[in-house]
């Protein structure tokens, strides 16, 4: 038989047509089949991650509250299929604690669909730690038993060592508020230097200052301890804290005096009546540096005390200060004031760059004021009176 030239175009058409028909085909299967599997998957992810929670107990009630773990857990929305209290000490929990590898109790070991839920990963990788198919949570915070020895870690013994009659001494009272609430402090005491058991302190820890601080070993398991005592204090054969960088003023043990009173002289021209106050201005900044003044004196360019002044350390600019006396050990103030000042032979403080608090002041060496506006220009000379 034969196909005329249309039958012939047909075949190959309707063979072409064929294999569209069953690519869509395939596509709108896979497609559904797609929505299926992505409608099963949502219903599988909204049912709640079913876990299991062993607390690992002890009897210690200061130490740090397990069940507040429970909690946050719980509140994720998690289907808890399995809760149980062992005491961590028993047969059974130190079994756990063999396992898991804990250090500290209480402790807690989540297992089941750990990985199913965001927000319960959230909550146990800030917490926890992943170990096989569980998140263990050991005692985020002193104290805690040690599984080891079935002791408690991080009850401190704090002692204050004060100065009785010494009304200049730095008042270590708030800083000993703020560490009694950090610390889980079992033992307080505030003692003074010339007691027996002051007396025994110094000389035990061969302490050269106070008023200050003294921990017992336990302070060792507090990180905020810890991580910043290098630049605090000693760590003794004992364990003990002891703080060494006591903030000024403080009585010295080995020379009998309070050591961090500052003398301050301002210097200023009265001629000058829109030049800034230097005494007020730089009190204030110095204070908030902890500087603690003793006397204070105000002196004029034009008397004789203040030509002194100018003339022996060449003073070119007021007003400024002079600070005398024990400024070496304020630490902040010596390691920035070469950024403002002269440190003289004879160990006083010269304010230089007076420019720097951009208010008004008399260049002495041209006889002029100069207004903050006119620093990066010419000054306006003024005549003197």
């Amino acid at each position: 038989m034969t196909l005329d030239k249309n039958s012939k175009l047909f075949i190959p058409l309707a063979a072409v047509l064929l294999v569209i028909l069953l690519v869509n085909v395939y596509l709108v299967m896979s497609l559904g089949s797609s929505v299926e599997s992505k409608k099963v998957e949502a219903e599988v992810a909204a049912i709640p991650a079913k876990v299991q929670l062993t607390v690992l107990s002890t009897s210690c009630s200061s130490c740090f509250d397990i069940d507040s773990v429970v909690a946050q857990i719980e509140a994720t929305g998690v289907n808890v299929t399995e809760k149980r209290t062992i005491d961590g000490t028993s047969q059974d929990g130190s079994a756990q604690v063999e396992k898991y590898g804990i250090t500290r109790l209480p402790a807690l070991v989540i297992g089941g669909e750990i990985d199913k839920s965001s927000s319960l990963n959230t909550v146990l990788s800030q917490v926890g730690v992943k170990k096989d198919d569980v998140v263990v949570v050991a005692a985020l915070n002193p104290p805690f038993v040690d599984p080891k020895t079935g002791t408690v870690r991080g009850e401190v013994t704090l002692q204050h060592i004060t100065k009785d009659d010494c009304q200049e001494c730095y008042d270590l009272t708030v800083l000993v508020d703020q560490l009694r609430e950090s610390l889980k402090v079992k033992d307080f005491h505030t003692v003074s230097e010339s007691s027996t058991e002051g007396k025994a302190l110094i000389e035990k820890y061969k302490i050269t200052a106070v008023p200050t601080v003294v921990f017992d070993s336990e302070a060792a398991v507090y990180p905020i301890i810890t991580e910043v005592w290098n630049f605090v204090g000693t760590v003794e054969k004992d364990g003990s804290y002891v703080m060494r960088n006591v903030n000024p003023p403080f009585y010295n043990l080995t020379s009998g005096t309070v050591e961090g009173i500052v003398g301050l002289t301002i210097v200023e021209d009265k001629t000058c009546t829109g030049c800034f106050d230097a005494g007020k201005t730089n009190k204030a900044i110095l204070g908030q540096m902890g500087v603690v003044f003793g006397e204070e004196t105000r002196v004029d360019v034009s008397s004789n005390a203040g030509k002194v002044l100018v003339d022996r350390y060449k003073i070119t600019k007021v007003p400024t200060v002079i600070l005398n006396g024990d400024v070496d050990v304020y630490q902040s103030l010596t390691q920035s004031w070469s950024s403002v000042g002269s440190v003289e032979k004879d160990g006083v403080y010269i304010l230089r760059r007076v420019e720097v608090f951009e208010e008004p002041y008399r260049d002495l060496s041209k006889g002029e004021i100069v207004k903050p506006a006119q620093t990066q220009g010419s000054a306006v000379p003024q005549e003197s009176s």
